[in-house]
């Protein structure tokens, strides 16, 4: 009898937080689905990423505008990149002079590529945790970690790691992010580095084909 009421009150516990797992879940995909992170709803950003190495240093990764889904410039150690749609230019720094690169979707469709990585992501989180508002250097906000690894998509491509979120309380929108153990097709060890991202809206970015 007494197993039988240990077994009945596990259950009873275990019920409620199956429930709010699955609902921090949702949370998290909602995100990124119709929510702060998708990139056919949030505004146009800034972000900065840096990667911190096991000792302690840090090197600079990228440096990206965003203005929408499928308009971005980004800079990186050696050059920058910019692409408009189906569009594509390279250079060797912000200020040009750009070279005009080949397709880089290959013929897919840039808004359909955009949203079906987006979709391809918030379907892969697992290990969901929302922490609700914690203190970030000072300020609240509200944090979440999970665990990603998409499905390849039609080039073969495919990524994942562990993930953590900083929004504001206010806005939802990212103050930082953290990605640790990245890896992919392309590098298939995950990385000992971690890539700490900052996010600041801007909507005056407007990028446009360069002359």
């Amino acid at each position: 009898m007494r197993r039988t009421l240990l077994l009945a009150c596990s259950a009873l516990i275990s019920l409620p937080q199956s429930a709010v797992a699955a609902d921090c879940l949702e949370e998290i995909r909602g995100l990124f689905i119709g929510g702060p992170m998708d990139p056919f709803l949030r505004p146009n950003w800034h972000q900065v990423t840096i990667l911190v190495h096991p000792d302690g240093s840090t090197s600079p990764m990228s440096d990206v505008l965003w203005d929408g889904p499928v308009k971005s410039r980004n800079c990186y150690p050696g050059g920058c990149a910019m692409s408009i749609g189906s569009q594509s230019w390279t250079a060797p720094g912000p200020d040009g002079p750009w070279t005009e690169g080949t397709d880089p979707y290959s013929g897919v469709d840039p808004e359909t590529f955009a949203r079906q990585t987006t979709e391809r992501h918030a379907a892969s989180i697992s290990a969901a945790e929302c922490l609700g508002e914690v203190d970030l250097d000072g300020r609240p906000m509200l944090a979440y970690r999970f665990i990603s690894r998409t499905e390849p998509n039609e080039f073969g491509a495919w990524w994942g790691g562990d993930h953590s979120l900083w929004l504001d309380p206010a806005t939802h929108h990212p103050v930082r992010i953290e990605l640790a153990g990245f890896h992919g097709s392309w590098a298939p060890e995950p990385s000992k580095d971690l890539q700490v991202t900052t996010t600041e809206i801007d909507e005056t970015i407007r990028l446009v084909p360069p002359n």
